[in-house]
């Protein structure tokens, strides 16, 4: 999923000093389908454009695109990347921008071959990010990507991350995928597939369930049916606000025991 920003309000994150050179993390689209994305805006819909560069970020072209490429969805503005263009793309560095405002990161366009296009293909929606692994590598296979540990996310040993992903399968496995700093694979913990609910095509883990034990306080990634693959994670002893109760002089109690006292 790309990320979207407000140029009026904030910089791009390609036009800042010092960071990576270009190639560095940079997602891949194919060239008859848009990478999907959602940003939230009270504007309508004006343009949406996909602005060609060359690799010293140079604009060297502008791409009028179809605004029904992107769907308005309880107050969020949505391309699900599941609706091809009128004409596909050439090859090379992009990135989007609606009403001359909301701009996208760079991401390169190239040609893949599937042998279908569906659901299954853009299936992030949000929460913690799901790939499939038959047609994308993780972010830490791929070439130029940072230490594994460089902006991963903490969770706890009790409770999931909560994700929703896009997949017509029926979930017959879930997993959680304990790995080193250097992502070989240590052991795998199979989780309760209960803890993902299903309809219409959209999986969805709360993260408001617990698992049946703890897991280990170690680095971890999530996959469903040996296929989607989230990104990686770090679990801590971490206790959550919303498993606190307050009850009474002032003492909050957590749920898993012990006591904390409000000071004011």
């Amino acid at each position: 999923m790309l990320n979207f920003i407000d140029i009026t309000k904030e910089l791009p994150y390609q036009s800042k000093d010092g960071i990576p050179y270009v190639q560095f993390g940079r997602q891949y689209a194919t060239d008859d389908y848009p990478l999907d994305f959602q940003y939230l805006s009270d504007e309508s819909i004006i343009s949406f454009e996909a602005i060609k560069q060359d690799y010293l970020g140079n604009n060297i072209g502008t791409i009028n695109l179809s605004t029904s490429l992107i769907e308005l969805e309880y107050g969020n503005h949505v391309c699900t990347g599941l609706i091809a263009y009128a004409t596909p793309l050439d090859t090379g560095l992009y990135y989007f921008i609606v009403n001359s405002k909301y701009k996208s990161e760079d991401f390169n366009v190239i040609t893949i071959t599937e042998s279908s296009f569906d659901a299954d293909s853009v299936i992030s929606i949000c929460g913690l990010n799901f790939i499939d692994n038959t047609k994308e590598l993780p972010a830490w296979d791929k070439v130029g990507a940072s230490y594994p540990l460089f902006g991963v996310e903490y969770a706890s040993t009790k409770y999931p991350l909560n994700f929703q992903y896009k997949s017509s399968e029926v979930i017959s496995s879930f997993k959680a995928v304990k790995v080193t700093p250097d992502c070989e694979i240590m052991a795998e913990v199979d989780l309760n597939t209960s803890l993902i609910t299903s309809l219409n095509g959209i999986h969805t883990c709360t993260g408001t369930d617990n698992y049946t034990s703890d897991l280990d306080n170690s680095m971890y990634y999530f996959i469903v049916n040996d296929k989607y693959i989230s990104n990686l994670f770090i679990n801590s002893e971490l206790f959550k606000a919303r498993y606190l109760k307050l009850i009474g002089d002032g003492f909050l109690k957590l749920i898993g025991g012990g006591y904390l006292k409000i000071i004011s």
